[in-house]
């Protein structure tokens, strides 16, 4: 009986091990890439892409724009809440916009731009590591969904606050 349950542990250990983590959002918005880019680079405008249920508690340092700008916040997907810190990463003008969450439990977002005639093709990625089994099947089938859709109301709301 006690081999029974060491080989479901052994094969549950390996389930979703392939599965994909990344969160990959795009969509075209109404607005050049200038107007695109220089919303981003505020972390007040930043923070206001998520509703409630997706980011909350936010308290930003004493600059929200710029290299040195700081903040942090709650991230809710499902049943995770993490809080974390926000600051700026490796940026290129009207091409890429990086927000990096320092730490331990750390991740990246990214914003790429890509300008079109008189709109902007934007790609918001987050890289995430997933967690170890037992926890990665919650992570697959909570998490991540829920974390998508917070992505994808983030860029409505982007196109919302930059079309004209």
């Amino acid at each position: 009986m006690l081999w029974l349950l060491w080989t479901a542990l052994a094969v549950g250990a390996d389930a979703w091990k392939d599965a994909p983590s990344d969160i990959i959002a795009e969509t075209t918005v109404e607005a050049p890439v200038e107007t695109v880019n220089d919303y981003l680079l505020d972390l007040q405008r930043y923070g206001a892409l998520f509703g409630p249920e997706c980011a909350d508690k936010w308290v930003f340092g004493t600059m929200t724009s710029g290299a040195e700008a700081t903040a942090r916040v709650t991230y809710r997907a499902g049943p995770m809440r993490r809080r974390a810190t926000v600051t700026y990463g490796a940026t290129q003008a009207h091409v890429l916009v990086e927000i990096h969450h320092p730490g331990r439990l750390g991740f990246t977002s990214q914003f790429v731009l890509e300008p079109l005639d008189s709109s902007t093709k934007v790609t918001f990625a987050t890289y995430l590591d997933p967690p170890p089994w037992p926890f990665r099947k919650v992570f697959l089938f909570k998490v991540r969904p829920a974390w998508e859709a917070c992505h994808q109301e983030a860029l409505v709301a982007l196109d919302q606050a930059v079309s004209p």
